[in-house]
């Protein structure tokens, strides 16, 4: 975790006030990106905040499993998504009701769950 943290910070070149949120997501069945990627990166990002590696917060959405991990100050700083069967593509909720967005098209697949604006929901900048 040190030294992938290590590699953040040398390629920022500065130690920013605040890095920015990190959004992970991850389909379960991905034969491109092997899913252990999504636990690294975990490691990886816990060590740049300075946080451990245990989420202080799981739960479910629309059937995914969430996870979020916080500053000391109870800030999210990383979550994760771990989509059940999911294969190598970006999750969209095809239709016109709230939340939902996207047309499925290659690498870009229905998973109940707009992963668009989930990222902007955490990010906080969501209509």
């Amino acid at each position: 975790a040190q030294a992938w943290g290590d590699f953040v910070r040398a390629a920022a070149g500065v130690t920013p006030a605040r890095w920015p949120q990190v959004s992970l997501w991850q389909g379960a069945a991905d034969s491109i990106v092997n899913p252990v990627n999504q636990r690294e990166l975990v490691k990886q990002w816990t060590n740049v905040f300075g946080i451990d590696q245990i989420p202080d917060r799981v739960d479910v959405v629309n059937n995914i499993r969430h996870s979020v991990y916080q500053d000391p100050g109870g800030y999210p700083r990383l979550e994760t998504y771990e989509i059940a069967g999911f294969d190598h593509a970006i999750a969209i909720d095809p239709g016109p009701g709230p939340g939902q967005c996207g047309s499925t098209a290659p690498y870009v697949e229905d998973a109940d769950i707009c992963s668009a604006l989930k990222i902007l929901e955490f990010w906080g900048v969501a209509p």
